[in-house]
């Protein structure tokens, strides 16, 4: 059985930890990230090194990846790649930063849903488009704003897109997950910040020593097993 799994930043924290748990179940990979990981060398990966700011490039790359993968048994999108951004009060945020945020954030997964629905709607093959969303969608936590509405933005997509394959002759699942406190690069990011920056930056530190956060594998294997879960319901908002 072939089964094919494209991922958004899978260089990196829970991408990285999909990236692996989806090869031990034999997925080929493709993962599009603006790095790469040299740890791993297995020829049933490809990593392309890439900004996904730049739509034209990606989108010229996923098409390619998406037509060599119709003859796959499954095939599934997980758009991981997100940032944090500038933490500040609007008002405060820097334009430009605030551009890129919403375009990693919501943008660029947004693009890659409707090209992958494009490609692959009339395939037979079992497809599934999962998004990291998080609970900062439905949690206003000051200095996120952008965060929070870009993850918001991603689950309305999510329950609209759902409701449309309910007409189709071959639909494609589609989740948002939410994957909780995780231990990655983002969360040292916050707790480096001043309480000026983030007032509940405190609370995040305490996260960490009191050893509340779940490691990025635990994650993968959750994921994995929403996958495999022929009873969730297409368009939910699933939390870890």
């Amino acid at each position: 059985m072939k089964k094919t799994l494209i991922i958004s930043g899978g260089s990196k924290g829970i991408g990285n930890a999909i990236l692996k748990r989806f090869l031990a179940e034999g997925f080929i990979i493709y993962s599009l990230a603006r790095s790469v990981d040299v740890n791993i060398s297995s020829e049933l990966v490809s990593q392309i090194q890439l900004d996904l700011i730049d739509k034209v490039k990606l989108l010229l790359k996923f098409k390619e990846i998406v037509k060599s993968s119709i003859y796959s048994d499954e095939i599934v999108l997980i758009n991981n790649a997100g940032t944090l951004g500038e933490v500040n009060f609007m008002g405060e945020i820097d334009s430009s930063d605030l551009n890129r945020t919403i375009d990693l954030n919501f943008t660029v997964p947004m693009l890659l849903c409707n090209q992958f629905i494009q490609l692959t709607q009339d395939l037979k093959t079992k497809k599934t488009i999962i998004n990291i969303s998080s609970g900062a969608a439905i949690n206003p936590i000051e200095g996120w704003s952008v965060y929070c509405a870009s993850k918001a933005a991603i689950d309305m997509m999510v329950k609209v897109v759902a409701k449309e394959q309910e007409s189709s002759n071959y639909p494609i699942g589609i989740y948002s997950i939410y994957p909780g406190k995780v231990d990655t690069e983002m969360q040292l990011i916050i707790r480096e910040l001043s309480e000026e920056q983030f007032p509940l930056v405190k609370q995040f530190i305490e996260y960490k020593t009191k050893g509340d956060l779940k490691s990025p594998l635990e994650v993968a294997d959750k994921i994995n097993q929403v996958l495999c879960d022929e009873n969730v319901k297409n368009g939910a908002i699933i939390r870890l």
